[in-house]
C-alpha cells in the first residue's frame, strides 16, 4: 500500500515537473537490473532539482534510497519527504571538516553496504555537490569508490542529466548553491503568472547507462573517478561537435515576453600569503599527504592541489585537520 501511494506521488511530481521541463528518458526501458543484487545509480548533479526529476523516475520500479545532505533534513516539507523515502543524512564538508563527520560517513556506508547485501537500491551522487563550472567534479571523492571495494558485486547505473546548467536551480547564474526554497517559491508564483499550462519548458535530457563489468578498468581511485567524470561530461552540441564542459541554457520564466535571468557570479579573489614553514615540518606534512594520497613525496609541490592533483577528499581533508592541530 505505501509502494503504491509513493509510486502515485512520483507520477504526480513528474507531471509538475513537466510543467517547467520537457524531460526526455533515455535507455531507462533498456535497463536489465538484477532483483537478487543491489543497484547504485550515480547521477550527475547539475542542478538542486534534479534529484528530484531523477526520483520521479525512478522509483515506481526500483524505489532508490537517497543520499542527502543533513541540511535537507531541516527543511521544510523536505524532511517529510526524506524521512518517507528512508534517505540517509550526508554531513556537508563544504562548510567545516571534522572527524565527528568523518565517523558519520562511515556510519552512513555501512548501513548502505547492509543495503546492498539485502538487494536495496540506492541513489548517490559521486561528486557529492552540485557541478561548479557546468562539469562534472568528482576529484578525489571516496564514497562510491570505498563503497564498490566494499561490494563489488553491486549494480552500477551511470545517470546523465543534461539541460539544467543556466537552471535558476544551478550554481551557473551567481556561482553560488541556491537556497532550493526560494527558487522553488519563484518557479511557483512564475508558474501561475504563465496559467500554469503555458510556462515556457526548459528541454533536459536523462540518459540511463548501465556500464559492462570492464567499464571500471583502472583501479587507482583518482583514475576510477576520471573515469566517472570522462562519461558524465560528454555534451553534444547541434553540430555534432562533443563538448567536455556543458554550455549554458538559460530560458525565460515567461511564455509572453523574454525574461531571461541575468548571469551575477560572484568571484572572490584567491591569495596565497608568503609565510615559511621550517623545513623539518613542512617535510612532516609532505609525508602525511603522500600518504594519504599514496604516491611519492616527491610528486608533492607547494602548488599541488590538494582535491584535483593528489585526489583527496573530505575524509582526507578532516584527517589533515586533525594532523595539523596536533
Amino acid at each position: 500500500m505505501k509502494k503504491l501511494f509513493f509510486s502515485m506521488l512520483s507520477w504526480i511530481f513528474l507531471q509538475v515537473l513537466r510543467l517547467r521541463y520537457d524531460i526526455d528518458v533515455k535507455n531507462l526501458d533498456l535497463l536489465k537490473i538484477d532483483k537478487n543484487k543491489g543497484t547504485l545509480f550515480l547521477p550527475n548533479h547539475p542542478a538542486l532539482i534534479d534529484p528530484i526529476i531523477i526520483s520521479s523516475l525512478l522509483f515506481k520500479d526500483f524505489a532508490p534510497r537517497p543520499i542527502a545532505l543533513r541540511a535537507l533534513f531541516h527543511v521544510f516539507g523536505v524532511r517529510f519527504i526524506l524521512k518517507c523515502v528512508k534517505a540517509f543524512p550526508f554531513p556537508d564538508f563544504d562548510l567545516s571538516s571534522n572527524m565527528w563527520k568523518v565517523r558519520q560517513v562511515e556510519k552512513v556506508l555501512e548501513e548502505v553496504y547492509k543495503g546492498l547485501k539485502h538487494k536495496e537500491h540506492f541513489l548517490i551522487y559521486p561528486s557529492g555537490r552540485l557541478t561548479m563550472h557546468g562539469s562534472e567534479e568528482i576529484g578525489g571523492n571516496s564514497f562510491v569508490y570505498n563503497l564498490l571495494q566494499k561490494y563489488p558485486s553491486a549494480q552500477i547505473v551511470l545517470i546523465r542529466t543534461v539541460g539544467l546548467w543556466g537552471s535558476s536551480f544551478s550554481r551557473a547564474q551567481t556561482g553560488k548553491s541556491p537556497i532550493f526554497l526560494d527558487v522553488f517559491k519563484t518557479a511557483g508564483l512564475n508558474l501561475l503568472k504563465n496559467g500554469i499550462f503555458f510556462m515556457p519548458r526548459r528541454k533536459v535530457t536523462v540518459e540511463f547507462f548501465s556500464p559492462p563489468k570492464d567499464f571500471f578498468k583502472f583501479q587507482p581511485r583518482l583514475d576510477f573517478n576520471r573515469q566517472l567524470e570522462n562519461w558524465y561530461n560528454q555534451f553534444g552540441t547541434d553540430q555534432g561537435r562533443l563538448l567536455k564542459s556543458e554550455p549554458l541554457s538559460l530560458v525565460s520564466w515567461s511564455r509572453f515576453s523574454e525574461q531571461l535571468p541575468s548571469i551575477k557570479k560572484e568571484g572572490r579573489e584567491r591569495t596565497i600569503e608568503d609565510f615559511s614553514i621550517a623545513k623539518e615540518k613542512k617535510e612532516v606534512v609532505i609525508a602525511k599527504l603522500a600518504a594519504l594520497a599514496k604516491c611519492n613525496p616527491d610528486q608533492i609541490t607547494e602548488k599541488s592541489h590538494l582535491f584535483r592533483d593528489l585526489g583527496l577528499d573530505s575524509l582526507d581533508l578532516a584527517e589533515i585537520r586533525a594532523f595539523l592541530e596536533g
